[in-house]
């Protein structure tokens, strides 16, 4: 495969065809994550979509936690950990978190600021039963800050 940079700055097509960049080998590298299955890999999130074992867990999951009584569900992690989940959740309850609701809602504790804490702590204080609440933890490394 050969790649053009047409219609790029002199100098900068010049150091981008100079470094020659090969992509071949990072699509071989993607087949292998994939025929492999598995989680190994940091590309291994690709085996996410076809994992029907690991699917199915979390909908068993889903069907066990979500009962009539929950109202929030703490999702604790940083960046890439919750940026995802909170994104898809602004985008279909954001106007409806702003009003009145008995909904389940999608806490994202994703850093130490002290507001965020105090608003945290406070729906805490409104919690009279384990089964009002659910604690996600997502954390790539298991040392960050925040969900330490």
């Amino acid at each position: 495969m050969h790649i053009t940079f047409d219609g790029i700055a002199g100098n900068v097509a010049a150091q981008i065809a100079a470094s020659r960049f090969e992509i071949a080998p990072h699509i071989a590298r993607i087949r292998a994550v994939l025929d492999e299955g598995g989680y190994a890999a940091p590309e291994a999130s690709l085996n996410i979509p076809f994992d029907t074992a690991l699917h199915d867990a979390v909908e068993r999951l889903v069907v066990q936690l979500k009962t009539p009584r929950l109202r929030f569900v703490f999702l604790v992690g940083i960046g890439g950990s919750n940026l995802g989940a909170k994104a898809i959740y602004d985008a279909h309850f954001a106007a409806r978190d702003a009003t009145m609701h008995t909904d389940t809602r999608l806490i994202c504790i994703d850093t130490v600021d002290e507001a965020l804490l105090l608003a945290v702590k406070s729906c805490i204080a409104t919690l009279t039963s384990v089964d009002e609440y659910v604690v996600v933890s997502v954390s790539k490394s298991g040392g960050t800050t925040e969900t330490i």
